[in-house]
Protein backbone atom coordinates (compact mmCIF):
# COMPACT_ATOMS: atom_id res chain seq x y z
CA UNK A 1 0.00 0.00 0.00
CA UNK A 2 2.83 2.62 0.51
CA UNK A 3 3.88 2.18 -3.10
CA UNK A 4 0.57 2.80 -4.43
CA UNK A 5 0.42 5.94 -2.02
CA UNK A 6 3.89 7.15 -2.98
CA UNK A 7 4.71 9.77 -5.57
CA UNK A 8 6.62 6.79 -7.27
CA UNK A 9 3.23 5.07 -8.29
CA UNK A 10 0.65 7.30 -10.21
CA UNK A 11 -2.53 5.02 -10.17
CA UNK A 12 -4.72 7.28 -11.54
CA UNK A 13 -8.59 6.34 -12.53
CA UNK A 14 -9.09 5.75 -16.34
CA UNK A 15 -7.23 3.21 -17.20
CA UNK A 16 -4.42 3.20 -20.37
CA UNK A 17 -3.69 4.80 -23.47
CA UNK A 18 -6.22 5.66 -26.12
CA UNK A 19 -6.46 3.25 -29.55
CA UNK A 20 -5.96 0.08 -27.62
CA UNK A 21 -7.89 -2.68 -29.13
CA UNK A 22 -11.11 -3.38 -28.26
CA UNK A 23 -10.20 -6.92 -26.68
CA UNK A 24 -8.25 -5.17 -23.99
CA UNK A 25 -11.57 -3.79 -22.92
CA UNK A 26 -11.60 -5.67 -19.41
CA UNK A 27 -8.17 -3.78 -18.26
CA UNK A 28 -9.42 -0.18 -18.17
CA UNK A 29 -12.17 0.09 -15.94
CA UNK A 30 -12.87 -0.21 -12.48
CA UNK A 31 -13.60 -3.29 -10.75
CA UNK A 32 -16.30 -2.86 -8.24
CA UNK A 33 -15.14 -6.33 -6.17
CA UNK A 34 -14.00 -6.56 -2.71
CA UNK A 35 -12.05 -10.03 -3.25
CA UNK A 36 -8.71 -8.54 -1.61
CA UNK A 37 -8.46 -7.93 2.06
CA UNK A 38 -8.41 -4.40 2.30
CA UNK A 39 -11.31 -4.26 0.68
CA UNK A 40 -10.66 -1.50 -1.84
CA UNK A 41 -11.45 -0.96 -5.59
CA UNK A 42 -9.06 -1.02 -8.12
CA UNK A 43 -7.99 0.51 -11.44
CA UNK A 44 -6.92 -1.34 -14.41
CA UNK A 45 -4.15 -0.26 -16.67
CA UNK A 46 -2.95 -1.01 -19.82
CA UNK A 47 0.69 -3.45 -18.75
CA UNK A 48 2.85 -0.50 -20.53
CA UNK A 49 1.45 2.21 -17.82
CA UNK A 50 1.64 -0.06 -14.67
CA UNK A 51 5.24 1.86 -13.82
CA UNK A 52 7.36 4.83 -14.76
CA UNK A 53 10.66 3.48 -14.22
CA UNK A 54 12.01 7.04 -14.79
CA UNK A 55 11.00 8.25 -11.90
CA UNK A 56 13.76 5.95 -10.02
CA UNK A 57 17.02 7.54 -9.86
CA UNK A 58 19.87 5.76 -11.87
CA UNK A 59 21.97 4.57 -8.87
CA UNK A 60 19.24 3.25 -6.57
CA UNK A 61 20.09 -0.08 -5.16
CA UNK A 62 18.97 -3.35 -6.45
CA UNK A 63 17.55 -4.35 -3.15
CA UNK A 64 15.34 -1.03 -3.19
CA UNK A 65 14.44 -1.42 -6.88
CA UNK A 66 13.21 -5.20 -5.50
CA UNK A 67 10.76 -3.17 -2.86
CA UNK A 68 9.41 -0.61 -5.47
CA UNK A 69 8.58 -2.65 -8.54
CA UNK A 70 7.42 -6.08 -7.79
CA UNK A 71 4.47 -5.27 -4.99
CA UNK A 72 2.99 -2.95 -8.11
CA UNK A 73 3.34 -5.37 -10.39
CA UNK A 74 1.73 -7.87 -8.27
CA UNK A 75 -0.88 -5.97 -7.40
CA UNK A 76 -1.53 -5.28 -11.18
CA UNK A 77 -1.29 -8.53 -12.08
CA UNK A 78 -4.33 -9.94 -9.61
CA UNK A 79 -6.08 -6.61 -10.04
CA UNK A 80 -6.50 -8.05 -13.79
CA UNK A 81 -6.78 -11.75 -12.54
CA UNK A 82 -10.15 -10.48 -11.16
CA UNK A 83 -11.23 -7.84 -14.12
CA UNK A 84 -10.81 -10.59 -17.31
CA UNK A 85 -11.39 -14.11 -15.28
CA UNK A 86 -15.15 -13.47 -13.63
CA UNK A 87 -17.42 -16.25 -13.29
CA UNK A 88 -21.12 -16.13 -14.85
CA UNK A 89 -23.87 -17.10 -13.74
CA UNK A 90 -23.19 -20.62 -15.66
CA UNK A 91 -20.57 -21.13 -13.36
CA UNK A 92 -18.00 -21.04 -16.02
CA UNK A 93 -16.36 -18.16 -17.76
CA UNK A 94 -16.67 -15.50 -20.75
CA UNK A 95 -13.49 -14.63 -21.95
CA UNK A 96 -12.33 -15.94 -25.10
CA UNK A 97 -8.75 -17.19 -26.14
CA UNK A 98 -7.96 -13.95 -27.82
CA UNK A 99 -8.92 -11.22 -24.63
CA UNK A 100 -6.41 -12.79 -22.27
CA UNK A 101 -3.09 -11.41 -24.06
CA UNK A 102 -2.29 -8.47 -21.70
CA UNK A 103 -3.13 -10.56 -18.55
CA UNK A 104 -0.53 -12.80 -19.95
CA UNK A 105 1.94 -10.79 -20.45
CA UNK A 106 1.33 -9.02 -17.15
CA UNK A 107 2.04 -12.55 -15.15
CA UNK A 108 4.89 -12.98 -17.37
CA UNK A 109 6.43 -9.61 -16.28
CA UNK A 110 5.48 -10.19 -12.51
CA UNK A 111 7.30 -13.49 -12.65
CA UNK A 112 9.95 -12.11 -14.60
CA UNK A 113 10.57 -9.50 -11.66
CA UNK A 114 10.42 -12.74 -9.33
CA UNK A 115 13.35 -14.41 -11.10
CA UNK A 116 15.57 -10.93 -11.27
CA UNK A 117 15.08 -9.95 -7.40
CA UNK A 118 14.97 -13.83 -6.10
CA UNK A 119 18.66 -12.90 -4.97
CA UNK A 120 17.33 -10.31 -2.72
CA UNK A 121 14.39 -11.99 -0.71
CA UNK A 122 15.10 -14.33 1.92
CA UNK A 123 14.45 -18.13 1.59
CA UNK A 124 12.79 -18.46 4.55
CA UNK A 125 9.59 -19.31 5.71
CA UNK A 126 7.13 -16.40 6.80
CA UNK A 127 3.94 -16.80 8.78
CA UNK A 128 1.18 -15.30 6.75
CA UNK A 129 -2.60 -14.76 7.81
CA UNK A 130 -4.26 -17.64 8.80
CA UNK A 131 -6.42 -19.07 6.15
CA UNK A 132 -10.31 -18.69 6.60
CA UNK A 133 -12.48 -21.55 7.62
CA UNK A 134 -15.60 -22.28 5.88
CA UNK A 135 -19.04 -21.83 7.36
CA UNK A 136 -21.29 -24.75 7.79
CA UNK A 137 -23.41 -23.23 4.50
CA UNK A 138 -20.11 -23.15 2.36
CA UNK A 139 -19.33 -27.03 3.51
CA UNK A 140 -22.54 -28.08 2.18
CA UNK A 141 -22.42 -25.71 -0.89
CA UNK A 142 -19.02 -27.15 -1.82
CA UNK A 143 -19.73 -30.62 -1.00
CA UNK A 144 -18.86 -32.85 -3.91
CA UNK A 145 -17.40 -30.27 -5.63
CA UNK A 146 -13.76 -31.26 -5.19
CA UNK A 147 -14.55 -34.31 -5.54
CA UNK A 148 -11.56 -35.84 -7.36
CA UNK A 149 -9.86 -32.81 -8.19
CA UNK A 150 -6.18 -34.11 -6.36
CA UNK A 151 -5.66 -35.29 -10.05
CA UNK A 152 -5.69 -32.23 -11.76
CA UNK A 153 -4.15 -30.01 -9.56
CA UNK A 154 -1.30 -27.57 -10.89
CA UNK A 155 1.71 -27.66 -8.44
CA UNK A 156 0.92 -24.58 -6.79
CA UNK A 157 -2.15 -25.94 -5.54
CA UNK A 158 -0.50 -29.26 -4.84
CA UNK A 159 1.84 -27.73 -2.94
CA UNK A 160 -1.16 -25.49 -0.85
CA UNK A 161 -3.16 -28.60 -0.43
CA UNK A 162 -0.03 -30.05 1.20
CA UNK A 163 0.17 -27.46 3.63
CA UNK A 164 -3.26 -26.91 4.40
CA UNK A 165 -3.20 -31.24 4.95
CA UNK A 166 -0.53 -30.97 7.59
CA UNK A 167 -1.97 -28.22 9.04
CA UNK A 168 0.72 -25.76 8.38
CA UNK A 169 -0.02 -21.80 8.15
CA UNK A 170 4.00 -21.08 7.48
CA UNK A 171 5.55 -21.06 3.90
CA UNK A 172 8.50 -19.63 1.69
CA UNK A 173 6.18 -16.69 -0.11
CA UNK A 174 8.33 -16.35 -3.02
CA UNK A 175 8.04 -20.11 -4.14
CA UNK A 176 4.64 -19.97 -3.72
CA UNK A 177 3.98 -16.77 -5.47
CA UNK A 178 6.42 -18.01 -8.21
CA UNK A 179 4.66 -21.45 -8.54
CA UNK A 180 1.12 -19.27 -9.08
CA UNK A 181 2.35 -17.13 -11.52
CA UNK A 182 4.09 -20.14 -13.26
CA UNK A 183 0.96 -22.20 -13.14
CA UNK A 184 -1.08 -19.28 -14.58
CA UNK A 185 1.14 -17.84 -17.40
CA UNK A 186 1.18 -21.80 -18.71
CA UNK A 187 -2.46 -22.56 -18.33
CA UNK A 188 -3.31 -19.24 -20.19
CA UNK A 189 -1.01 -19.82 -22.38
CA UNK A 190 -2.44 -23.17 -23.60
CA UNK A 191 -5.99 -21.17 -23.70
CA UNK A 192 -4.64 -18.07 -25.68
CA UNK A 193 -2.95 -20.52 -27.95
CA UNK A 194 -6.62 -21.74 -29.57
CA UNK A 195 -6.23 -18.00 -31.06
CA UNK A 196 -2.69 -17.32 -32.08
CA UNK A 197 -2.40 -20.50 -33.49
CA UNK A 198 -5.57 -20.52 -35.17
CA UNK A 199 -5.85 -23.64 -33.62
CA UNK A 200 -9.57 -25.49 -34.34
CA UNK A 201 -11.32 -26.63 -31.34
CA UNK A 202 -14.69 -27.62 -30.46
CA UNK A 203 -16.92 -26.35 -27.82
CA UNK A 204 -16.29 -29.06 -25.75
CA UNK A 205 -12.59 -28.11 -26.03
CA UNK A 206 -13.25 -24.85 -25.69
CA UNK A 207 -14.86 -25.38 -22.13
CA UNK A 208 -12.02 -27.39 -20.61
CA UNK A 209 -9.65 -24.58 -21.15
CA UNK A 210 -11.85 -22.01 -19.90
CA UNK A 211 -12.14 -24.14 -16.08
CA UNK A 212 -9.01 -25.02 -16.13
CA UNK A 213 -8.06 -20.89 -16.14
CA UNK A 214 -10.83 -20.25 -13.84
CA UNK A 215 -9.90 -23.39 -11.58
CA UNK A 216 -6.50 -21.78 -11.18
CA UNK A 217 -7.97 -17.61 -10.74
CA UNK A 218 -9.61 -18.81 -8.17
CA UNK A 219 -7.35 -20.40 -5.92
CA UNK A 220 -4.51 -17.86 -7.33
CA UNK A 221 -7.01 -14.80 -5.65
CA UNK A 222 -8.69 -16.80 -2.74
CA UNK A 223 -5.21 -17.44 -1.57
CA UNK A 224 -4.40 -13.76 -2.44
CA UNK A 225 -6.73 -12.39 -0.85
CA UNK A 226 -6.63 -14.79 2.22
CA UNK A 227 -2.84 -13.64 2.62
CA UNK A 228 -2.76 -10.45 1.21
CA UNK A 229 -1.21 -8.35 4.18
CA UNK A 230 1.88 -10.90 4.79
CA UNK A 231 2.61 -11.21 0.80
CA UNK A 232 2.32 -6.98 0.23
CA UNK A 233 4.74 -6.64 3.65
CA UNK A 234 7.35 -9.55 2.52
CA UNK A 235 7.31 -8.52 -1.26
CA UNK A 236 7.72 -4.54 -0.02
CA UNK A 237 10.90 -5.26 2.33
CA UNK A 238 13.54 -7.04 0.32
CA UNK A 239 16.59 -7.14 1.88
CA UNK A 240 15.08 -6.55 5.59
CA UNK A 241 16.84 -5.06 8.23
CA UNK A 242 15.75 -6.08 11.58
CA UNK A 243 17.15 -2.94 12.54
CA UNK A 244 14.51 -0.85 10.57
CA UNK A 245 10.79 -0.53 12.06
CA UNK A 246 8.70 -2.14 10.11
CA UNK A 247 6.91 0.65 9.23
CA UNK A 248 9.44 2.17 7.25
CA UNK A 249 8.00 3.87 3.89
CA UNK A 250 9.95 3.40 0.93
CA UNK A 251 10.08 6.96 -0.63
CA UNK A 252 11.71 8.73 -3.26
CA UNK A 253 13.38 11.02 -0.13
CA UNK A 254 14.22 7.97 1.85
CA UNK A 255 16.00 5.98 -1.32
CA UNK A 256 18.20 8.98 -1.50
CA UNK A 257 18.74 9.41 1.93
CA UNK A 258 19.67 5.58 2.20
CA UNK A 259 21.66 6.27 -0.80
CA UNK A 260 23.70 8.92 1.08
CA UNK A 261 23.93 6.89 4.31
CA UNK A 262 25.84 3.47 2.44
CA UNK A 263 28.12 6.58 1.00
CA UNK A 264 29.49 8.16 4.26
CA UNK A 265 29.59 4.85 5.74
CA UNK A 266 32.07 4.05 2.62
CA UNK A 267 33.46 0.25 3.43
CA UNK A 268 30.84 -2.30 2.26
CA UNK A 269 31.31 -4.57 4.87
CA UNK A 270 29.83 -2.66 7.30
CA UNK A 271 26.57 -2.93 5.31
CA UNK A 272 24.35 -5.88 6.04
CA UNK A 273 24.64 -8.92 3.22
CA UNK A 274 21.62 -9.32 1.33
CA UNK A 275 21.98 -12.11 -0.93
CA UNK A 276 20.13 -15.51 -1.22
CA UNK A 277 20.29 -18.44 -3.23
CA UNK A 278 17.36 -20.54 -4.14
CA UNK A 279 17.01 -23.92 -5.72
CA UNK A 280 14.17 -22.69 -7.96
CA UNK A 281 15.24 -20.08 -9.68
CA UNK A 282 14.80 -19.93 -13.96
CA UNK A 283 17.29 -21.08 -16.07
CA UNK A 284 16.52 -17.91 -18.41
CA UNK A 285 17.77 -16.12 -14.36
CA UNK A 286 20.01 -16.87 -11.59
CA UNK A 287 19.67 -20.76 -11.49
CA UNK A 288 22.89 -21.30 -12.74
CA UNK A 289 24.89 -18.65 -10.99
CA UNK A 290 27.44 -19.34 -7.81
CA UNK A 291 26.56 -18.25 -4.36
CA UNK A 292 29.37 -16.10 -4.78
CA UNK A 293 28.40 -14.39 -8.00
CA UNK A 294 24.78 -13.52 -6.62
CA UNK A 295 24.32 -9.81 -6.61
CA UNK A 296 24.19 -8.18 -3.36
CA UNK A 297 20.79 -6.10 -2.48
CA UNK A 298 22.54 -3.59 -0.30
CA UNK A 299 25.33 -3.36 -1.58
CA UNK A 300 24.95 -3.25 -5.73
CA UNK A 301 23.41 -0.84 -7.84
CA UNK A 302 20.43 -1.67 -10.07
CA UNK A 303 21.89 -0.78 -13.42
CA UNK A 304 25.21 -3.01 -12.98
CA UNK A 305 23.30 -5.90 -12.03
CA UNK A 306 20.57 -5.93 -14.46
CA UNK A 307 23.57 -5.31 -17.16
CA UNK A 308 25.61 -8.62 -15.66
CA UNK A 309 22.27 -10.42 -16.04
CA UNK A 310 21.41 -9.05 -19.72
CA UNK A 311 25.04 -10.30 -21.04
CA UNK A 312 24.28 -13.74 -19.36
CA UNK A 313 21.28 -13.90 -21.16
CA UNK A 314 22.09 -12.73 -24.55
CA UNK A 315 25.47 -15.08 -24.43
CA UNK A 316 23.41 -17.79 -23.42
CA UNK A 317 20.87 -17.01 -26.74
CA UNK A 318 24.21 -16.78 -28.41
CA UNK A 319 24.85 -20.40 -27.67
CA UNK A 320 21.39 -21.61 -28.73
CA UNK A 321 21.18 -19.48 -31.84
CA UNK A 322 24.92 -21.16 -33.09
CA UNK A 323 23.71 -24.47 -32.46
CA UNK A 324 19.52 -24.12 -34.02
CA UNK A 325 21.18 -22.69 -37.27
CA UNK A 326 22.95 -25.93 -37.70
CA UNK A 327 19.48 -27.74 -37.65
CA UNK A 328 17.93 -28.24 -41.12
CA UNK A 329 14.58 -29.53 -40.39
CA UNK A 330 11.96 -28.70 -37.25
CA UNK A 331 9.95 -31.66 -38.09
CA UNK A 332 10.83 -35.33 -39.01
CA UNK A 333 8.51 -37.60 -41.44
CA UNK A 334 6.31 -36.82 -38.70
CA UNK A 335 6.73 -35.71 -35.20
CA UNK A 336 8.22 -32.56 -34.27
CA UNK A 337 12.31 -32.66 -33.76
CA UNK A 338 12.39 -32.11 -29.67
CA UNK A 339 15.86 -31.03 -29.57
CA UNK A 340 15.39 -28.11 -32.70
CA UNK A 341 12.19 -27.52 -31.07
CA UNK A 342 13.69 -26.87 -27.61
CA UNK A 343 17.21 -25.28 -28.88
CA UNK A 344 14.91 -22.30 -31.04
CA UNK A 345 12.47 -22.07 -28.52
CA UNK A 346 14.84 -21.48 -25.71
CA UNK A 347 16.60 -18.68 -27.86
CA UNK A 348 13.20 -17.19 -28.01
CA UNK A 349 12.84 -17.15 -24.42
CA UNK A 350 16.31 -15.66 -23.86
CA UNK A 351 15.71 -12.92 -26.36
CA UNK A 352 12.29 -12.31 -24.90
CA UNK A 353 13.28 -12.19 -21.33
CA UNK A 354 16.29 -9.72 -22.31
CA UNK A 355 13.33 -7.39 -24.19
CA UNK A 356 11.52 -7.52 -21.03
CA UNK A 357 14.37 -6.32 -18.78
CA UNK A 358 14.49 -3.45 -21.70
CA UNK A 359 10.54 -2.43 -21.07
CA UNK A 360 10.56 -2.99 -17.43
CA UNK A 361 14.07 -1.12 -16.31
CA UNK A 362 14.44 1.32 -19.89
CA UNK A 363 17.35 3.72 -18.49
CA UNK A 364 18.69 1.30 -15.49
CA UNK A 365 19.49 -0.99 -17.98
CA UNK A 366 21.51 1.89 -20.18
CA UNK A 367 22.31 4.23 -17.92
CA UNK A 368 24.97 5.99 -19.77
CA UNK A 369 22.57 6.92 -22.52
CA UNK A 370 23.36 4.20 -25.00
CA UNK A 371 20.04 3.30 -25.54
CA UNK A 372 19.74 4.97 -29.02
CA UNK A 373 22.95 3.45 -29.80
CA UNK A 374 21.23 0.09 -30.15
CA UNK A 375 18.32 0.66 -31.00
CA UNK A 376 18.48 -1.01 -34.04
CA UNK A 377 19.45 -4.26 -32.18
CA UNK A 378 17.13 -4.28 -29.99
CA UNK A 379 14.92 -3.96 -33.15
CA UNK A 380 16.46 -6.56 -34.94
CA UNK A 381 16.08 -9.02 -31.42
CA UNK A 382 12.38 -8.16 -31.78
CA UNK A 383 11.64 -9.38 -35.27
CA UNK A 384 13.76 -12.14 -34.12
CA UNK A 385 11.69 -13.00 -31.46
CA UNK A 386 7.91 -12.53 -33.88
CA UNK A 387 9.71 -14.30 -36.44
CA UNK A 388 10.36 -17.59 -34.14
CA UNK A 389 6.87 -16.73 -31.85
CA UNK A 390 5.34 -17.20 -35.32
CA UNK A 391 6.81 -20.07 -36.70
CA UNK A 392 6.07 -21.75 -32.66
CA UNK A 393 2.18 -21.01 -32.91
CA UNK A 394 2.36 -23.53 -36.18
CA UNK A 395 4.49 -26.10 -34.25
CA UNK A 396 1.82 -25.55 -31.48
CA UNK A 397 -1.02 -26.25 -33.78
CA UNK A 398 0.36 -29.10 -35.55
CA UNK A 399 1.52 -30.47 -32.17
CA UNK A 400 -2.37 -30.04 -30.85
CA UNK A 401 -3.72 -32.12 -33.97
CA UNK A 402 -1.09 -34.98 -33.93
CA UNK A 403 -2.08 -35.32 -30.07
CA UNK A 404 -5.55 -35.40 -30.97
CA UNK A 405 -5.11 -37.14 -34.60
CA UNK A 406 -7.53 -35.09 -36.37
CA UNK A 407 -7.61 -32.69 -39.06
CA UNK A 408 -5.21 -34.61 -41.22
CA UNK A 409 -4.78 -32.12 -44.26
CA UNK A 410 -4.40 -29.13 -41.90
CA UNK A 411 -1.26 -31.08 -40.17
CA UNK A 412 0.28 -31.86 -43.95
CA UNK A 413 -0.80 -27.71 -44.64
CA UNK A 414 1.22 -26.87 -41.19
CA UNK A 415 4.35 -29.13 -42.09
CA UNK A 416 4.93 -27.42 -45.13
CA UNK A 417 4.53 -23.85 -43.82
CA UNK A 418 6.76 -24.92 -40.83
CA UNK A 419 9.66 -26.42 -43.28
CA UNK A 420 9.65 -23.26 -45.52
CA UNK A 421 9.51 -20.68 -42.73
CA UNK A 422 12.17 -22.51 -40.53
CA UNK A 423 14.09 -22.37 -44.04
CA UNK A 424 13.63 -18.53 -44.18
CA UNK A 425 14.55 -17.88 -40.65
CA UNK A 426 18.09 -19.76 -41.50
CA UNK A 427 18.20 -17.59 -44.54
CA UNK A 428 17.47 -14.39 -42.72
CA UNK A 429 19.75 -14.44 -39.92
CA UNK A 430 22.51 -14.46 -42.03
CA UNK A 431 21.20 -11.64 -44.30
CA UNK A 432 21.07 -9.46 -41.13
CA UNK A 433 24.25 -10.69 -39.23
CA UNK A 434 22.18 -11.31 -36.66
CA UNK A 435 24.62 -13.78 -34.48
CA UNK A 436 27.19 -10.46 -34.93
CA UNK A 437 24.80 -8.15 -33.90
CA UNK A 438 23.68 -10.23 -30.74
CA UNK A 439 27.33 -10.44 -29.70
CA UNK A 440 27.61 -6.76 -30.09
CA UNK A 441 24.55 -6.20 -27.47
CA UNK A 442 25.88 -8.66 -25.35
CA UNK A 443 29.45 -7.05 -25.39
CA UNK A 444 27.86 -3.68 -24.78
CA UNK A 445 26.17 -5.15 -21.00
CA UNK A 446 29.09 -6.17 -20.37
CA UNK A 447 30.88 -2.81 -20.26
CA UNK A 448 27.82 -0.80 -18.61
CA UNK A 449 28.25 -3.83 -15.71
CA UNK A 450 32.37 -3.28 -15.35
CA UNK A 451 31.12 0.41 -15.23
CA UNK A 452 28.83 0.03 -12.30
CA UNK A 453 30.22 -0.57 -8.81
CA UNK A 454 29.94 -4.38 -8.27
CA UNK A 455 30.95 -5.85 -4.80
CA UNK A 456 34.63 -7.10 -5.15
Amino acid sequence: KEYFDSPLHDNGKGGGRKGVHHSHRHFHRIVEKSLLANNVNYTIVSSDDVFDVNTIPTNISFGELASIMIPIYFQTTVDMCIATIDRNDNNTIDVMPDEVFVLRKTILKTSDLLDVFAPVYPRKLRLLGREKKDTKKDKQKNKGKNKGKGKNRSQSEKELHKMRKNHHSIMDVWKILRRFLDDGYMLIGDFQDLSHAKVRYTPERLHNYQGQVLNWKEEFVAFVSQNHEGIMDYLSHACPDKTETKEQHLSLAHIKRSQSHREERGEKRNIPKCSYSRSKSSHLFWKNTPSSKLPDGNVDEASSVLAQLGSAQLNRALVYLSQALAAEHVIGDQAVNIDVHELYHNLRKEIRSFLDSVDLFGQLLFPDKSFEQHYEDISLLKETKKLLGDLNDEVVAYSKYLEWGEYPEEQLQLKSYITADWGDFRRWSHEVDLYDRLHSLADAMANVQNQGRLRE
